[in-house]
């Protein structure tokens, strides 16, 4: 743990360890700070390296985690106006259009859309095997996104891999035509990224 906020005590033997430090610690820390102090709390008592809490339970300071929010429609429209990547670009369109998790969307398919149906249905990962899919009428900015699905298999590069990270394809060099003998030799890409 590299918190600056555990420098207190980081050298101090846990029997030396007081209430006072320990709160002193919470005060300058951030909410991850009292989450993860309170684990390791939790676990020196578990284990019995401690006979009794240094801080009882009901003296801990409340979690109070930071307000979530997603990302506003002029946001999304400068990550969209930015991305040079046609398949980032194709993954970022479909999170707003579905507002799935990344890894459900990413692990879209052409299989997962019925166009007679007007439907796209995906099973979140979070839930288990046998819960019910995730089901999406098609509508009108929905139905312009995934027909670059349509031609491939996935939508997006596999998850974990960045885009440099991805293998490269060789460009075969072309074949001269007769007539070309006499110009210069065009200039091939050596890869294609």
């Amino acid at each position: 743990m590299r918190d600056p906020a555990l420098k207190r005590i980081r050298h101090r033997a846990i029997l030396e360890t007081t209430s006072d430090d320990l709160l002193a610690v919470l005060r300058g820390g951030s909410s991850s700070t009292n989450h993860y102090l309170r684990r390791l709390h939790n676990l020196a008592i578990g284990l019995g390296w401690l006979n009794w809490p240094i801080l009882p339970p009901r003296l801990w300071p409340k979690v109070e985690w930071r307000k979530k929010r997603g990302i506003a429609w002029e946001e999304h429209q400068k990550i969209i106006s930015t991305e040079i990547n046609p398949e980032r670009c194709l993954f970022y369109k479909l999170l707003w259009e579905i507002g799935g998790s990344q890894t459900d969307v990413a692990t879209l398919t052409a299989d997962n859309i019925d166009w007679e149906g007007r439907l796209l249905w995906y099973r979140r990962h979070k839930l288990k095997r046998d819960a019910e899919p995730a089901r999406i009428t098609i509508g009108e900015g929905l139905e312009q996104t995934p027909a670059s699905i349509a031609r491939s298999r996935s939508a997006v590069p596999p998850l974990g891999q960045s885009i440099n990270q991805r293998p490269r394809r060789r460009i075969p060099p072309a074949l001269p035509h007769p007539e070309d003998r006499r110009r210069e030799p065009p200039q091939l890409p050596v890869c294609l990224g």
